[in-house]
C-alpha cells in the first residue's frame, strides 16, 4: 500500500519503543487460518463467498476518519475481510467530531493513530476510565492493565519499567485489542549536502539551522 516505505506494525507499540518485545508479534496475514476460526465460531461460507450464522450475515461496520490518510487502508483491510467471507462497510466521518461516534460504540472498525512522549499513552488508550470520554475506542476494559500501567509509571529504574511495559503490550496483543498496520516513520527528501536538520519527538523536521 506504501510502496515498501513502511514497515508492518507488529505491536501497539512501534519497535523502537521502551516496552516494546518479538514475542509481541502473534499474528500474520494467514487467510487460511482465519477462515479456519471462523468455521469453527459458527460463521459459515454461503453460496454467495460471504459468511453467516443462523441466518445472520457476518458483517461490519467500519467508520473511517476521513482526510486524515486512512483511506487506502481502509480499502485495503475491507478487501481483506471479503476475501475470508466478512462483509464490511465504509463509513467516512471527519474529526474531531468522529471521535463522539468512537466513544458511543457505533463502530465494529476504526482508525487511528496515537503517539506521546509520556507512557501514559498506553493509558489513554486501553484505560478503562476512558471509555466513552477519551481515546479508549477499542472500548476495552482490563483493571490488570490499568494496575499494570500505574504500577510501571511509578517505577524509577527504566529496566523494571521497560520490563513491564513488554508485559502489557503482550497482554494487550493476546487480546486483540487492536490490529496494528505499520510503524509511523518520517520519510523527506533532500540535497546530500543538507546540514543542521533536526526533528521533533515525532518526526517533524525542523529547518531553522538548514544549510547546503
Amino acid at each position: 500500500l506504501f510502496f515498501g516505505l513502511y514497515e508492518p506494525a507488529t505491536s501497539i507499540f512501534t519497535r523502537i519503543t521502551p516496552g516494546y518485545a518479538p514475542s509481541q508479534h502473534m499474528y500474520k496475514h494467514d487467510p487460511k487460518k482465519a477462515g479456519q476460526l471462523l468455521d469453527q465460531a459458527g460463521w459459515k461460507l454461503g453460496s454467495n463467498g460471504m459468511r453467516a450464522k443462523g441466518g445472520q450475515p457476518l458483517k461490519l461496520a467500519f467508520i473511517n476518519i476521513s482526510g486524515f490518510g486512512f483511506d487506502g487502508i481502509s480499502q485495503l483491510l475491507q478487501a481483506q475481510f471479503q476475501a475470508v467471507g466478512i462483509e464490511t462497510s465504509i463509513s467516512d466521518q471527519s474529526f474531531p467530531a468522529v471521535a463522539t461516534t468512537y466513544n458511543n460504540g457505533a463502530h465494529n472498525l476504526a482508525d487511528f493513530f496515537y503517539y506521546d512522549v509520556s507512557p501514559y499513552f498506553v493509558r489513554a488508550i486501553f484505560g478503562c476510565d476512558e471509555i466513552k470520554t477519551g481515546f479508549n475506542w477499542e472500548h476495552y476494559c482490563n483493571p490488570a492493565v490499568d494496575s499494570m500501567v500505574t504500577q510501571a509509571n511509578a517505577i524509577v529504574n527504566n529496566a523494571k519499567r521497560y520490563e513491564l511495559y513488554q508485559k502489557i503490550g503482550n497482554t494487550l496483543m493476546q487480546a486483540a485489542v487492536i490490529i496494528p498496520i505499520y510503524d509511523q516513520r518520517g520519510v523527506y527528501v533532500g540535497p546530500a549536502g543538507m546540514k543542521g536538520i533536526v526533528f521533533t519527538a515525532n518526526a517533524i523536521p525542523l529547518f531553522h539551522a538548514v544549510s547546503v
